[in-house]
């Protein structure tokens, strides 16, 4: 009896008082739902999810059930976009079915509810894979106010179809609640992902008698009535705030709260455990046989003529490796897509000129091997893609490959998807974590994905001013690494005049490298353009604001930072910087004759904890010259949010630097 009250006390806890944002039944919409006209928990929302609930179980046949009801409740003319609905489905084997859809909108007019719906002939089917289609459909009627809500079933005849559950989005919800009943029969990997903490997280017994009808491990019809037990996983989240298009910010799906479920074995009454979940040894044993990934590395003449060709006359094994990747690079058209299967034979992908991005470095490996060069492939999970659970060894986790060489104890990784990236440059985009390397022996082995070579910028800027505040000044501005190739990118003005006909290189690189808007440049050249090395300069001319016998200059021409973009008093998420980099830089001010400094800003330094990063100036003036010597470095990549306060700490210092000129201003004479 105690136990029953203490049980019934909680949950009026849990779920009593307020219960606008609730699950309701369909229609049971109510006047403050549609009369709310602002979100207590964030005010400048067009739109929040009043309240999301998914029920999802394996029923006595075996079969994936999952419903879902939504409400969602506009509050700005903005917010009318929510009303454009997605359900994405897989409609081949093993197909999910998608029925029960209904969809109505509400709104108050003199007082009274009325409703539009959603009818079958507004819905629409898409095809968006040769795997995957969605049912669209637009909510008619929408205004700034009211309230619309769908719902729908999913069912599948596969166990392992138990759907993930997002509580996070891109608006926020009031309530997110999903319920997930699974049979002892089946062995679920759990995993919780996310900074938003749970109203209630707990896991019950159920016992049921159902009339069951499967097909057993033996290929025999079982049927019957059976005592069905199993748990029943519920799981609640209150007022969990929208994820932001935040700077530096990446992979979003990766920090989105949200709960996966994987099956990972299942045992039917008198037989024995029959596992679904490999492990990582055996995941990698599997992709290295598998006719659609390691079996297409094989020996073939048109890459041994083609190898024989390329290294003619190259005897050093690393510039045998540059050549392959340069031509591989260059005459394989990426066709924008990854994957980490190979349909087709790798010389059949090779003479049609074009594959994906995993097709790509596959042709690479196997003409590297040609050359009898050490090379293995990488399977890696792109930014976009999201990080990989270690919990889950399936290969459906990584979408793209890389390769991985190993020459006179160096290791290196290559991506020749892009013809213009010098090999020793990953893109931005494959940083992101770990990779899992692909080998005969089986062996789990993670290779950490990091660009193979020191991001810099270095930038030296000579300056000499007149007494009437003109300057006139030289950049020469060298970048290494991933900075190198960006700028070969943006000097390229015959392809990007081709994509942007106002394209103005002069402006873009104004915008980019100078602070002040009365800069002039008067000329722009490529000094050097190398595979570890663009070097640019520039020749210019700059206006600072200056009276009569004073002038005010600004200590920082170049790359200064004048707003931080780090706003927030704290932040939930990681801050990426997608890869480390340090820029140094001297500017050499030449003051006019006859003039002196009169207020110079101090050497300043700031640095982050565990030596991750920081800043440096040092500034000083001798005669009529002011020297300024400065460092910004990122060591690493990635921040956890308990590092956001140093990170905006630093970028706060960065600013106020360049709040404070240099004052030069005309010398006094004896005879005054």
């Amino acid at each position: 009896m105690i136990k029953h009250i203490l049980c019934t006390v909680s949950l009026i806890l849990l779920f009593g008082g307020n219960t606008l944002g609730q699950a309701k039944k369909f229609g049971d919409v109510s006047n403050a739902e549609l009369e709310m006209t602002v979100a207590d928990i964030d005010s400048s929302a067009n739109a929040i999810v009043l309240f999301d609930k998914g029920v999802a179980s394996i029923d006595a046949n075996l079969e994936v059930r999952f419903k879902r009801h939504v409400r969602i409740k506009i509050l700005t003319d903005q917010g009318l976009d929510e009303g454009d609905i997605s359900i994405t489905y897989r409609d081949d084997d093993p197909d999910q079915k998608i029925t029960g859809i209904k969809a109505e909108a509400y709104y108050l007019e003199n007082g009274k509810i009325r409703t539009t719906k959603v009818g079958r002939r507004d819905r629409f089917r898409n095809e968006i894979s040769d795997t995957w289609s969605e049912i669209k459909f637009t909510i008619p009627g929408l205004r700034k106010g009211s309230v619309f809500e769908y719902e729908y079933e999913m069912r599948s005849e596969t166990p392992t179809d138990v759907p993930d559950w997002y509580f996070q989005k891109s608006i926020p919800v009031l309530w997110s609640e999903y319920i997930v009943k699974i049979p002892d029969w089946f062995n679920f990997l759990t995993y919780n992902r996310g900074y938003h903490p749970f109203e209630a997280q707990r896991v019950t017994p159920y016992s049921e008698s159902s009339s069951v009808r499967y097909t057993n491990s033996y290929g025999r019809t079982v049927s019957g009535i059976a005592d069905m037990k199993g748990k029943e996983y519920h799981y609640i989240m209150k007022n969990v705030p929208a994820i932001e298009d935040e700077d530096y910010l990446n992979a979003r799906s990766d920090y989105l709260a949200q709960v996966k479920f994987q099956l990972s074995s299942y045992q039917f009454p008198g037989e024995g455990l029959v596992p679904v979940l490999d492990t990582w040894p055996k995941l990698i044993e599997a992709i290295h046989e598998s006719k659609y990934f390691g079996s297409r590395l094989k020996s073939n003449k048109l890459f041994k003529s083609k190898v024989a060709e390329i290294i003619e006359g190259i005897s050093e094994p690393k510039a045998q490796m540059i050549a392959i990747y340069e031509h591989v690079s260059e005459v394989m058209a990426w066709d924008e897509s990854f994957g980490t299967y190979i349909d087709d034979d790798l010389d059949d992908i090779y003479e049609r000129g074009t594959g994906s991005s995993s097709e790509i470095n596959m042709i690479l490996i196997q003409m590297l091997r040609e050359a009898n060069i050490d090379v293995e492939p990488v399977l890696i999970s792109t930014k976009n893609h999201g990080s990989v659970i270690g919990l889950y060894p399936i290969q459906n986790q990584f979408n793209h490959t890389l390769a991985y060489v190993k020459l006179d104890g160096e290791t290196i990784l290559l991506d020749a998807k892009n013809d213009r990236r010098p090999y020793n440059v990953l893109p931005s985009s494959v940083l992101n974590g770990m990779g899992l390397l692909i080998n005969e022996e089986a062996k789990v082995e993670w290779i950490p994905l990091t660009t193979g070579t020191l991001n810099t910028i270095t930038d030296f800027l000579s300056l000499k001013v007149d007494e009437k505040g003109n300057g006139v000044g030289v950049l020469q501005s060298k970048k290494a690494g991933l900075p190198a190739y960006i700028y070969s990118l943006v000097f390229d003005e015959e392809t990007n005049k081709k994509e942007d006909e106002d394209f103005d290189l002069k402006e873009v690189i104004k915008k980019q490298k100078f602070n002040n808007s009365n800069i002039r440049i008067d000329s722009l050249n490529v000094v050097t353009d190398e595979e570890d090395e663009f070097l640019f300069k520039v020749d210019f001319n700059i206006d600072f604001d200056s009276g009569k016998d004073i002038i005010y200059l600004e200590p920082m021409i170049v790359d200064a930072i004048t707003e931080n973009p780090f706003k927030k008093s704290e932040r939930t998420y990681p801050i990426d910087f997608e890869y480390p980099i340090s820029r140094k830089g001297t500017i050499q001010i030449t003051i006019p004759d006859g003039w002196v400094v009169d207020e110079l800003p101090v050497s300043t330094k700031h640095v982050l904890p565990e030596s991750s990063g920081g800043a440096v100036r040092l500034i000083q003036a001798q005669g009529n010259i002011i020297m300024i010597r400065y460092e910004f470095a990122i060591n690493k990549e990635k921040f956890m949010p308990d590092s956001y306060s140093n990170i905006k700490a630093l970028f706060e210092h960065l600013v106020e630097r360049n709040t404070e000129p240099i004052v030069i201003k005309k010398g006094t004479t004896s005879d005054e």
